[in-house]
């Protein structure tokens, strides 16, 4: 199915405009963390300016690069990024290197440094607003990665936007998108926006669910991170490199493959569940349980519940049943069979003496 501006855009203009609802009191809420020192604030902020201006020296060469190096070099820049502001980078489960090609790889979406990380740990093509391709040095990275930019405020581009990720599946190549539209605080995992995952629908692409979730030793889930409310991208990055031993951690879940009739809403949904369950559950933060039956358990429960069941067993009921018994009571209709007159057949002989006397 050829994605058009009527079946991809029908959900309306919030599709383009999503609002998180998070803020200042999001990060108020949070419970305070250790912090570092101003000097070594300072000292972040200064390694970060000397790796965007080496990255922005190899930007010179990555175009004469195989997509392979490039990749690599990617890669690199980006876990220094993340390095030198103090966040320390965790992966669980098997990352993108070890799924099949052309997968749609979905993930949550909390901060501007979500796209850093993603190129840091894997090769994946990224869809992102078209602002990115403005910030310093970022931007052109990702235009080198092959990063897909959605302008928000043309909502008839999208078709075009979906119909360049489907054809980047199909040619097997891992594609990154944030179904949420919008950056939360982190504490849960928001309604899934559909779009996208039309081009899963066309390729019969798989999909591959991440979670990416800051936390902070001693302190828990941080929105620290955040990208949200009126935050500047100064101000997060003030909050970011003030936390001392800030962890972003990447959990991927199991693959997840399209069975034929699946619509994108569909996908979009089991997306939402298999990300939200990777969520730890703190605080308002959703949480998804699925229950299965525990065969060790049913013996125990029978064995318990039988004693209890035998004062109620309907076994007992039957006895009022056998109350009909009484209805031997015919009985006393054969009292009358001694009025069968027998007896008063022989008075005729008493009566016969009398003619005699």
């Amino acid at each position: 199915m050829t994605p058009t501006a009527e079946n991809v855009a029908e959900a309306g203009d919030d599709i383009w405009q999503p609002r998180s609802g998070c803020g200042a009191q999001c990060i108020a809420d949070d419970e305070s963390g250790p912090t570092v020192g101003k000097p070594l604030r300072v000292g972040r902020m200064v390694a970060l300016v000397a790796v965007m201006l080496t990255a922005a020296t190899a930007l010179l060469v990555l175009p004469v690069l195989t997509a392979r190096r490039r990749a690599l070099v990617v890669q690199g820049f980006s876990r220094a990024i993340l390095r030198s502001v103090g966040v320390r980078l965790e992966q669980r489960g098997a990352g993108l290197d070890r799924r099949a090609p052309g997968s749609l790889v979905v993930v949550n979406h909390v901060s501007w440094l979500d796209i850093v990380v993603l190129l840091a740990v894997g090769r994946t093509r990224i869809v992102a607003k078209t602002e990115v391709r403005g910030w310093p040095v970022v931007g052109q990275i990702a235009r080198y990665v092959g990063t897909i930019f959605v302008d928000r405020s043309r909502p008839k581009a999208l078709p075009d936007a979906v119909a360049e990720v489907r054809r980047a599946l199909a040619a097997g190549e891992a594609v990154s998108f944030f179904p949420e539209g919008t950056t939360s605080c982190g504490r849960t995992v928001r309604r899934f926006r559909p779009a996208f995952f039309q081009a899963a629908v066309d390729t019969g692409a798989p999909l591959v669910p991440v979670t990416l979730r800051f936390a902070q030793a001693g302190a828990g889930r941080s929105s620290a991170a955040a990208f949200i409310g009126d935050d500047t991208l100064l101000d997060s990055l003030g909050r970011i490199v003030a936390m001392r031993d800030l962890t972003v951690s990447v959990s991927y879940g199991a693959t997840i493959y399209p069975q034929p009739g699946a619509t994108r809403r569909a996908l979009a949904r089991v997306a939402a569940t298999a990300v939200g369950a990777s969520v730890p559950a703190v605080g308002t933060e959703r949480r998804i349980t699925i229950t299965l039956p525990a065969p060790r358990h049913i013996p125990d429960q029978e064995t318990v519940a039988a004693p209890e069941a035998r004062p109620a067993t309907p076994e007992a009921l039957p006895a009022p049943e056998a109350l009909p018994a009484p209805e031997v009571l015919p009985a006393p209709e054969a009292l009358p069979a001694p009025e069968a007159r027998p007896d008063s057949a022989l008075l005729p002989e008493a009566g016969a003496l009398r003619p005699a006397a």
